[in-house]
């Protein structure tokens, strides 16, 4: 989790800008390693996971856009929209469904 959950932890500069809705250094982030937006943290998040959890819709749409995978599941199978909806980010759903994630995926636990 981020500034904008519980927990803030040391983290990678391609998750701070996912969180904190940084949207032209996430740009620049992905410009020079296109494959930051794979990267994942100890729990199996990606950048997606984080964006989505935050409520970031242009991040969302940066890494989606770079070929983020919207269906990704993180260490406990959980996807960027189950963070979304969680969080009631009903704007990052849409942009979800719009790139293929499946809204319609149970929660593995």
């Amino acid at each position: 989790m981020g500034k904008k959950g519980a927990a803030k932890e040391r983290r990678e500069p391609i998750f701070e800008a996912a969180d904190d809705g940084e949207v032209d250094e996430l740009r620049r982030l992905l410009d020079a390693k296109l494959a930051l937006k794979d990267s994942r943290n100890r729990d199996g998040w990606t950048p997606l996971h984080q964006a989505a959890y935050a409520g970031e819709v242009e991040c969302c749409r940066v890494l989606l856009e770079a070929g983020a995978k919207p269906g990704v599941k993180c260490n406990d199978g959980d996807s960027p929209a189950h963070y979304a909806a969680a969080q009631g980010k009903v704007a990052v759903l849409k942009l979800l469904a719009q790139f293929g994630a499946d809204l319609e995926v149970r929660c593995s636990q």
